[in-house]
């Protein structure tokens, strides 16, 4: 009888938050997490998926070249562009197939969505080589219309 009434009480409050929340919330809180194929434009999904892009692209310095234009404004100070040249680029070149399911739409799969300080929202992706899900930080940016882009770090 106690086994019953808390069947009942788990299956009511499942329905309550489907009705309460969308597919996609729901799945982030069941620790699902939600396929990305065509997301809107100008979403943080949208330039994920463009990362993801040229990061595939072969050669290196053209990869590199069209990289730069989904980063933070910030992120071109002399130091900062260095670094992601040096040490970041190459490494999310090496690990960008491990985060990508079809490659013929560039989807990926995002396992949880956090707002950070300062305007920041950060994705973490599932990748194939581990179960804990890697953060890729974007922040809006005022030098390009307020748009999304790749903020401090990525894969």
């Amino acid at each position: 009888m106690r086994r019953d009434r808390f069947v009942r009480l788990f299956v009511f409050l499942l329905f309550a938050s489907l009705a309460l929340t969308s597919c996609r919330a729901l799945k982030l809180k069941l620790g699902l997490g939600y396929t990305v194929e065509n997301p809107k434009p100008g979403t943080p999904e949208a330039v994920m998926q463009q990362v993801l892009k040229v990061l595939t692209i072969r050669d290196p310095q053209r990869s590199w070249s069209s990289f730069l234009p989904l980063l933070h404004s910030h992120e071109h100070g002399t130091g900062y562009i260095n670094t992601w040249k040096r040490m970041k680029f190459d490494h999310m070149r090496k690990v960008v197939r491990y985060y990508i399911l079809d490659p013929s739409k560039m989807s990926f799969k995002v396992k949880r969505v956090r707002k950070g300080l300062e305007d920041t929202l950060i994705l973490y992706l599932a990748s194939k080589m581990t179960d804990i899900p890697t953060p890729c930080k974007f922040k809006r940016d005022p030098n390009h219309g307020n748009a999304w882009r790749v903020y401090s770090s990525c894969l």
